[in-house]
């Protein structure tokens, strides 16, 4: 025992092996193995059934052939006591034939009491009888009277008696085995009467060897297992070529997947008819190159902006720190050597130090929108941020007209620090970028339509309240070309060239950028389109709360 290998170790090192085949063998081998257990259990199912039918054929003639075998041993017994002979009860192993001469002579005038046995001569009632069979027939106490029709040769080769036990149940077959050897009788007990004797009862006993049956059955296996075997061979033939062929879409993807590990990513795989697992695996696999290729593409284009971002960056903040550099090593060296040079450089190193921090301040801003955190969520009034942003732009440029018009008393939900810069760095941009003393209006007022629409923003954002509220920015410089209205949205946009739009004494281009950001983090919309002032008109939409008030 300790040498044979445990039943569940073996099973899972089986399953093993057969993980590590290829896909065609797996399911060929899966094939075969189904259909040779369903040829297996249906050649088991024949077999059962054949046996069934062969046993009950031999229970049918043993029960037809009881009366005939009692009439056998009774002509037997007078044949044998007519010539002076006997038998050894049980034991004689010769052929009882009854002759015609026999029947005629133990007639009905017989002094013995037994009339004419029935069945003698009449064949049908023997029942084919096929050799071998052996006949007995015992009285109502389970003595032996006698045995006949004991043709126990088969083939030419002698059977051995039958092993009958004392006592059988009437009429119910039974199997037993041969006193020696490997045949084996089936046996059938019957009551039986004799024309004359009225008063006695005999049981006639029947075994039909079961040799033929059992040939029967072998050479029906042997059939079975050539056919069985025809089977699988055909079928693994066949299996393995339509497999190959199923598959050989897959190889092809296979192959074309290796090309797009290697850097491919515009090859794609090649269709295959819809509505099979093949053509659903080469739709699914194309579409996730296709987002794998536009991510790529994506995660370039965010690279390449990154260090474009970075560039603009170090040139804007180069210049403010030479600038600074330079005064302050004039004033170490003592090249400034009266007052006035000494207060200008300072002043100098003052509104650079003033432009750097701005700049700084815009860079932390759009770095704390692009975490993508969401905005505190306060009720903030808008009125109240546009009328603080207009009195700061009348106080940066006294000279020019600002007027402020509010359509009722809107609320959003938001950050209002946020919202604030929004309003600054709009108002500022008209201010830097228009002609000293031109005028600008601002306006807040609802949106009729239900859905935010418009570049830089989104176009499919929800409504918060049930409604939107638009803030316009109007303002009556040169405007900005239509080709270029989505550009000044980009972090470190400067429009060149013109009167109008040119970067101010501090703009470095982020103002814009960071409105774009913080209206995108309250899922509202910036645009830019033309004004009725002439110039450009900001428009601001964001989603209005929901207070609860119908009213």
């Amino acid at each position: 025992m300790a040498g044979r290998p445990h039943p569940v170790r073996a099973l899972s090192a089986f399953a093993e092996r057969i993980q590590h085949r290829t896909l065609r063998t797996r399911l060929t081998g899966v094939l075969l193995a189904l259909a040779a257990v369903g040829l297996v259990l249906l050649a088991a199912i024949t077999w059962g059934s054949q046996r069934q039918f062969l046993q009950n054929q031999v229970d049918d003639r043993a029960r037809s052939a009881v009366q005939f075998v009692a009439a056998q041993v009774v002509l037997k017994t007078r044949y044998e006591a007519l010539n002076g002979t006997s038998s050894s009860s049980g034991t004689s192993g010769g052929a009882a034939g009854p002759t015609s001469g026999a029947t005629d002579e133990f007639g009905p005038d017989s002094d013995d009491g037994f009339g004419p046995p029935p069945g003698v001569g009449n064949r049908k009632d023997r029942g084919d009888l096929p050799p071998g069979t052996y006949g007995v027939l015992r009285n109502a106490a389970g003595k032996q009277l006698g045995v006949a029709y004991a043709q126990r040769t088969l083939g030419g080769e002698s059977l051995p008696a039958p092993n009958l036990p004392t006592k059988i149940a009437y009429d119910e077959p039974i199997t037993v085995d041969a006193v020696s050897g490997s045949t084996k009788y089936r046996v059938v007990a019957s009551l039986v009467r004799f024309p004359n004797q009225s008063t006695s009862s005999f049981v006639s006993v029947v075994a039909i060897p079961l040799d033929s049956n059992s040939d029967q059955l072998r050479n029906l296996v042997l059939v079975d297992g050539v056919v069985i075997l025809l089977i699988l061979a055909a079928l693994g033939f066949g299996a393995t070529r339509l497999v190959g062929a199923e598959l050989a879409p897959l190889e092809h993807i296979a192959a074309d997947a290796d090309e797009i590990a290697g850097g491919r990513l515009d090859r794609r795989v090649p269709a295959a008819e819809e509505g099979t697992e093949v053509g659903r695996l080469s739709v699914a696999l194309n579409a996730m190159l296709e987002r794998i290729e536009e991510a790529f593409a994506e995660r370039q284009r965010s690279e390449d902006k990154l260090r474009q971002f970075l560039s603009d960056a170090s040139h804007e903040l180069r210049t403010p720190l030479a600038s600074i550099r330079g005064y302050a090593e004039l004033q170490r060296t003592g090249m400034l050597s009266s007052d006035d040079e000494r207060n200008q450089a300072v002043a100098r190193i003052e509104e650079q130090a003033a432009r750097m921090g701005t700049l700084v301040e815009d860079l932390l801003a759009l770095a704390r929108l692009d975490e993508e955190r969401a905005p505190k969520t306060e009720l903030v009034e808008l009125a109240v941020l546009a009328r603080d942003a207009v009195s700061d732009a009348v106080a940066l440029d006294p000279g020019r007209e600002v007027n402020l018009r509010v359509d009722g008393d809107p609320l959003v939900l938001g950050d209002e620090a946020r919202l604030r810069q929004v309003f600054t760095n709009l108002l500022g941009n008209a201010v830097a970028h228009t002609p000293p003393g031109s005028p600008i209006h601002v306006a807040v007022e609802p949106r009729d339509d239900t859905r935010a629409a418009g570049p830089g923003g989104r176009s499919d954002a929800p409504v918060a309240g049930g409604g939107w509220i638009a803030v316009h920015v109007d303002d009556a410089g040169a405007g900005v070309p239509a080709d270029r209205r989505e550009a000044i949205f980009e972090r470190f946009h400067r429009e060149a060239g013109g009167t109008a739009r040119t970067r101010g004494p501090a703009g470095a281009g982020l103002g814009l950028a960071v409105v774009r950001g913080i209206v995108q983090a309250h899922d509202g919309t910036v645009v830019v389109t033309d004004s009725p002032l002439g110039g450009a008109r900001f428009t601001v939409t964001l989603p209005l709360a929901d207070t609860g008030d119908d009213d």
